[in-house]
């Protein structure tokens, strides 16, 4: 029964997602470039993800548009590298403005790192 635990236990282990020793520190937004438009016209938001970190890993962004006051009007998501590892001081660039729906009452936006993995 126990060694049956234990193949279960490593199968988990072998199969489940593979988190980087890497955080969400060792990532920064750089380049963060943002076009808006007219309602009903496609956003520009751009910039790159830089990995600061001493391996391969990938990492999840937030990009959040935000009212005059700071209050969230919509957020969104994404891996700028895919299902790709992002080497030692490399950068994967990214764009992400057809994922927003322009509103007049965007104001600001803020972008950061959420999460970090290993694919």
């Amino acid at each position: 029964m126990k060694s049956t635990l234990l193949g279960v236990f490593l199968f988990g282990l072998a199969t489940g997602p593979v988190f980087a020793d890497c955080t969400a520190k060792d990532f920064s937004i750089d380049d963060l470039k943002v076009q808006s438009s007219q309602v009903g016209r496609p956003m520009m938001i751009t910039g790159k993800l830089v990995n600061h970190c001493s391996a391969a890993a990938a990492a999840q962004i937030k990009i959040e548009a935000r009212d005059a006051s700071g209050n969230p009007v919509q957020s969104k998501m994404g891996w700028p590298g895919g299902t790709a590892n992002i080497a030692p001081g490399d950068s994967a660039s990214f764009s992400m403005g057809r994922m927003f729906r322009y509103s007049p009452e965007m104001s600001t936006y803020a972008a950061e790192v959420v999460t970090t993995r290993v694919w």
